[in-house]
């Protein structure tokens, strides 16, 4: 990210508290919550694209 803006980037920007955030780590929390928004949007966005949602997929026999 940093590199995309030529490697200058404003005190207190979005990739200043992300890069922050990576240096630091994530606890098991945030691990957690992260991973579970993530999934969330991600699932959001599959269900949209391909028109189904959990009740559309049914098991044909």
């Amino acid at each position: 990210m940093m590199s995309l803006q030529g490697g200058a980037t404003a005190a207190g920007s979005l990739v200043t508290a992300l890069q922050s955030i990576g240096a630091a780590g994530l606890g098991m929390t945030g691990t957690l919550v992260t991973s579970t928004i993530g999934a969330t949007i991600l699932g959001g966005l599959s269900a949209l694209f391909t028109n189904e949602t959990l009740t559309d997929c049914q098991d044909y026999d």
